[in-house]
């Protein structure tokens, strides 16, 4: 019975990631509509009215109670288009719970995690991969 090569493994476990990781545990919320941003201000803890395309915010949905359900990167994709970024085990009830408050605003939510494949950018490495100093 062999257990794999001990010496190798943690050599593995030690070298640091330098350039690009998928990230399958990640999924995506798409919201969008002309009330998209105005929206999600209301539920959320972050005013995407403000954001530009070329930049990303943590955001939080929480409870009543102000205690947090949910954590997101959110940007923008287009003016009406916002995604928000979120662990996979808790975009459906997130979702489901955020469908709620929808009402009467303009905004349409779904699940785009299977429109993007998530990748994450560390080390050295990803500045020259970005293209960006």
């Amino acid at each position: 019975m062999s257990h794999g090569d001990a010496t190798s493994s943690s050599r593995a476990a030690a070298t640091p990631l330098n350039g690009v990781a998928a990230l399958p545990h990640l999924g995506a919320i798409r919201v969008e509509g002309a009330e998209a941003a105005a929206f999600l201000h209301a539920q959320l803890t972050q005013d995407f009215s403000q954001l530009d395309l070329s930049q990303a915010r943590l955001a939080a949905f929480c409870s009543a109670k102000g205690r947090m359900q949910a954590s997101f990167i959110g940007f923008k994709r287009s003016t009406g288009e916002i995604l928000l970024i979120c662990s996979r085990d808790l975009l459906a009830p997130t979702l489901k719970r955020l469908s709620m408050f929808v009402l009467r605003a303009k905004a349409k939510l779904s699940d785009a995690t299977a429109d993007f494949n998530l990748f994450g950018l560390a080390g050295d490495a990803a500045t020259d991969i970005a293209g960006s100093d």
